[in-house]
């Protein structure tokens, strides 16, 4: 993602850079892009979740972009609160941005499941490359009581890890 345009109210742009000449490339208006294994590429504009066909080799957009989420979760300077897994599991948080979170899990057809998670600041969410497990940035009321969470997918079990060898259960 490049930023132009002006401080207060960047233009945000998914875009690819030549290695070789240090020369970018414009692909979509948008920000967070993130490549799905099969030739697509996800990116947010305007709270939307978007995929386009997306060409490894030529670094090209192949297919117009169209809509997965009509509205995620988008935090200042355009970051979204979503992720692909490589296998093609997304999850994501819903916008507008509020202090107080669910979490939804949406399977390949676009079935939502709300999962059995306290009401928290969920912020970052991210899947384990196996699937089986999120990470989640769970921010309190100020930046210095915050953690991060680890919900398993199978148990149904938030974890609060620490750094000893007991860990803290919601």
């Amino acid at each position: 993602t490049i930023a132009s345009g002006q401080a207060d109210r960047p233009t945000l742009e998914v875009a690819v850079l030549d290695l070789s000449s240090h020369q970018y490339r414009t692909l979509a208006s948008g920000s967070q892009p993130a490549y799905i294994e099969g030739g697509y590429l996800t990116f947010v504009q305007d709270g939307h979740l978007l995929a386009a066909g997306f060409n490894l080799q030529t670094l090209e957009l192949t297919s117009a972009a169209i809509p997965m989420v009509d509205d995620v979760a988008v935090m200042q300077l355009g970051t979204a609160e979503y992720a692909v897994s490589n296998t093609g599991t997304l999850v994501f948080l819903p916008g507008p941005v509020e202090r107080t979170r669910t979490l939804v899990w949406m399977d390949r057809t676009g079935r939502e499941t709300e999962l059995p998670v306290p009401k928290l600041n969920y912020v970052y969410p991210r899947v384990s490359p196996d699937g089986r497990r999120l990470a989640l940035d769970i921010r309190g009321s100020n930046a210095r009581n915050g953690y991060i969470g680890v919900y398993d997918l199978s148990t149904q079990v938030l974890m609060r890890p620490s750094l000893g060898t007991d860990s803290a259960q919601y």
